[in-house]
């Protein structure tokens, strides 16, 4: 509809009764049934914001701590310093009673035997006494837990992408202003923001919309500025984006924004106080409750369930993990210098002790 109250396309078409009946991606709206009948609603959408996923690929130096919470950390490092204090204490009281093990656990080599069960390492030897051993299962049933725990949550993180979102709200993209919003022209979206009695959508009217509304795209090409612009924002039916979806070439990320919207129904047009509406809307519910609809619908609207989903982790993202292993390369490097350095010290006095015997 026309600032001046006149109506064109497929409305103006059947409004004049040029036609019966007008079929396309036409919304329900309250201007509308005054000027034309609808039928039975077919679909039901949402108007939706899409724009580019913002790239965030940052490096985080925490990552190994990232899977768990502080709270849990802790709680693990109370547990390995309990089991290791258990076992140091279970072996005290056995070998004070004469109770033989294949090898002392003193406080330091309990501690290093629990912590590398919880590794699902193996050890050298294992205790003799069961209560030794108890303690041990339980150690390693507890790693099994943990290691498991573990991988799946730092996998989920390296692979589930949750970008920064901009803006949340209609208001929050006003506040922020560096984003473009369009929609496209003459459309019930148009007319909801052009009508309405919202301070917040008559501000976004007015400055997005209103100087621009013969500049605005059509869904299709507005999708795809979306991939072709900086910072680009359009509102669409998820109904269009839907009906649109395999169509369109994106060549970029784009995503929803989880703004507060309404909802639109869909129907076909037919002209006020037609004989056929109630004949036509019988054969509709005929053909919703024996699933023809439905059927339909699947048939062309397609779902790609099959799609293959490709997450791609870059090169800073894993650099952390790449960074500790080259520190531990350099701290095993200084350690076999010293190592060494130390050997040869010794080698040295036991020479100059050995001579000055002679």
């Amino acid at each position: 509809m026309k600032r001046n109250g006149t109506w064109t396309g497929i409305i103006g078409i059947v409004m004049r009764k040029e036609v019966d009946i007008g079929m396309a991606s036409l919304t329900i709206s309250t201007s509308r049934l005054k000027v034309v009948d609808f039928l039975l609603p077919l679909l039901s959408g949402m108007g939706e914001i899409y724009i580019r996923e913002p790239d965030e690929s940052k490096m985080y130096w925490n990552i190994f701590l990232v899977p768990f919470k502080q709270e849990l950390w802790g709680a693990i490092m109370v547990t390995l310093l309990l089991l290791s204090c258990g076992l140091w204490f279970i072996y005290f009281i056995g070998h004070r009673h004469g109770v033989p093990e294949s090898e002392p656990y003193g406080l330091l080599n309990s501690f290093h035997c629990i912590f590398s069960s919880l590794l699902a390492q193996g050890q050298n030897s294992t205790p003799r006494s069961w209560s030794c051993r108890t303690v041990y299962l339980a150690s390693y049933l507890l790693g099994v837990v943990i290691l498991g725990a573990y991988s799946g949550a730092l996998t989920s993180f390296l692979t589930v992408h949750r970008p920064k979102i901009p803006f949340n709200s209609f208001q929050e993209m006003l506040s922020d202003g560096s984003y473009q919003f369009q929609m496209a022209p003459s459309s019930d979206l148009f007319e909801y923001f052009r009508d309405s009695s919202n301070t917040t959508f008559k501000e976004i009217y007015g400055k997005y919309l209103a100087s621009s509304e013969n500049a605005m795209p059509y869904p299709k090409e507005g999708i795809r500025r979306i991939c072709s612009r900086r910072n680009y924002a359009y509102m669409v039916s998820s109904v269009v984006t839907q009906a649109t979806d395999s169509d369109i070439n994106y060549g970029c990320k784009i995503m929803r924004v989880p703004v507060d919207s309404y909802r639109e129904l869909y129907s076909i047009v037919i002209t006020k106080d037609s004989p056929y509406t109630s004949l036509i809307n019988y054969n509709l519910r005929e053909m919703r409750s024996s699933g023809l609809l439905l059927r339909l619908r699947k048939l062309c609207w397609p779902r790609n369930e099959d799609q293959k989903i490709s997450v791609d982790i870059s090169l800073e993202e894993m650099l952390p993990v790449f960074a500790i292993l080259i520190l531990g390369v350099l701290i095993a490097i200084i350690l076999l210098a010293v190592e060494h350095g130390m050997s040869v010290m010794l080698c040295q006095r036991y020479l100059q002790y050995t001579q000055s015997d002679f």
